[in-house]
């Protein structure tokens, strides 16, 4: 299932679109459904910072992975840090949230 949930999103997924769909799928999916998703899609070539992999990650509830999707140019552009704080505050994270934002003005 999730070979063809990767052949779907890779094949007409050029702009984002279909993110959500992993979101829509997570609980259907499970933990080991969405972790063979991820694995699927790297396994597919997919990027380090792919929006479906973002997805995946917020799906898990994976803060590490989300955050280590962006490197410290990324995080000079407002909405990618504003997204990093957001999932740092989520986590109880409040100091790295404030720096992610600090660094970014």
């Amino acid at each position: 299932a999730a070979e063809r949930l990767v052949d779907s999103l890779d094949d007409c997924n050029v702009y984002g679109q279909l993110d959500q769909a992993v979101e829509l799928l997570a609980e259907a999916l499970g933990t080991s459904g969405l972790e063979a998703l991820r694995q699927a899609c790297v396994g597919r070539g997919v990027q380090e910072g792919a929006s479906v992999l973002l997805a995946i990650a917020d799906a898990l509830g994976d803060v590490e992975s989300f955050v280590a999707a962006f490197d410290a140019d990324a995080l000079q552009w407002p909405p990618n840090a504003a997204a990093v704080a957001s999932r740092l505050l989520q986590a109880g994270r409040a100091e790295e949230a404030l720096a992610v934002v600090r660094s970014c003005a």
